[in-house]
């Protein structure tokens, strides 16, 4: 699934100063539905010790989106991930990769069953309730995800409304961790894997 590079929005961020952190660079924040779904388009599950799947847990996170979707931050971890690279832009917008650089495993780290949920909860609204049963673990959903990511994309699309807000009004706590390079190079040998 991963497309090597995504830029995203975050709703809110904060970056970890590089003076408090100079090999790992750290951000966390919240995310909207709109940009979870270009991260989730490009993000793979590899680096889980765990394949997310449909679950008691999963089920919980459907119903939590279904009736308090604006408390949702308030009532998840969220979802972790794990970037090869970061470049930091403008207006809380972050420039993912996701190559594989035999340093960093990228890809969610924790939180596969919240991404799993929640993006076949955002599939909810464009697949009928037959094929949404059919979507029992990673590989299904994937399988779903990449054929209908462009009709999530003009549901978005469809879904702004005159002042920016949308229907989605849930937010999703995020953890993005990446490696820093330094340009000490006694300490960047220390990094070596």
């Amino acid at each position: 699934m991963n497309t090597n590079q995504v830029v995203i929005r975050l709703s809110q961020a904060c970056p970890t100063p590089t003076e408090l952190s100079k090999h790992v660079g750290r951000i966390t924040g919240l995310i909207d539905a709109p940009n979870f779904a270009k991260l989730m388009s490009s993000l793979g599950i590899e680096s889980n010790p765990r394949q997310p799947k449909e679950s008691s847990v999963t089920r919980e996170i459907y119903e939590t989106l279904d009736k308090n979707p604006d408390r949702f931050h308030l009532m998840s971890k969220g979802i972790l991930v794990s970037s090869s690279a970061c470049e930091i832009l403008e207006r809380n917008r972050f420039k993912l990769n996701f190559d594989n650089n035999d340093f960093a495993q990228p890809g969610i780290l924790d939180g596969g069953h919240n991404t799993f949920a929640i993006a076949k909860h955002l599939l909810g609204y464009i697949l009928d309730e037959t094929e949404l049963r059919r979507i029992k673990d990673w590989d299904s959903l994937v399988t779903a995800w990449k054929a209908h990511i462009e009709g999530l994309e003009e549901l978005f699309q469809h879904a702004a409304g005159q002042d920016g807000t949308h229907e989605f009004r849930f937010l999703v706590p995020i953890e993005i961790i990446f490696p820093r390079i330094s340009d000490d190079k006694e300490n960047d040998e220390t990094l070596e894997v």
